[in-house]
């Protein structure tokens, strides 16, 4: 969602943004090229950059919460006690999920957080 809104409020900044380049070649009358120009900055230019704002907020705001939740897990992991985490792995040592080598070096790893 956030990358849709994204990319639409870029697409209506710049369609905004053309038009004011374009603008002063096709209207002659100063008033109404000053009009024009304010009008085509409310209708465009603007929602465009605040709805790109919303999307960069959204997708701020998913990343964040993704991070938050792979926090979480590690602490759920960490808060494991060095017994239980020892003998999770010898289960899955007995039970042929994990190789000699990696066994010995996760076990060395736990202990050396003793």
């Amino acid at each position: 969602m956030g990358t849709l809104l994204k990319v639409v409020g870029a697409i209506w900044a710049l369609l905004g943004l053309g038009n004011l380049i374009g603008m002063p070649w096709a209207e002659s009358s100063e008033g109404v090229l000053t009009f024009g120009l304010m009008f085509n900055m409310l209708l465009f230019v603007i929602p465009g950059l605040v709805v790109y704002g919303i999307g960069s907020g959204i997708k701020k705001r998913q990343v964040a919460s993704e991070e938050a939740a792979l926090e979480k897990k590690n602490d759920v992991q960490s808060e494991l006690s060095i017994e239980e985490r020892l003998s999770k792995l010898n289960d899955l040592k007995e039970k042929a999920l994990i190789k000699e080598t990696e066994y010995e070096s996760q076990r060395a790893e736990i202990l050396k957080k003793i």
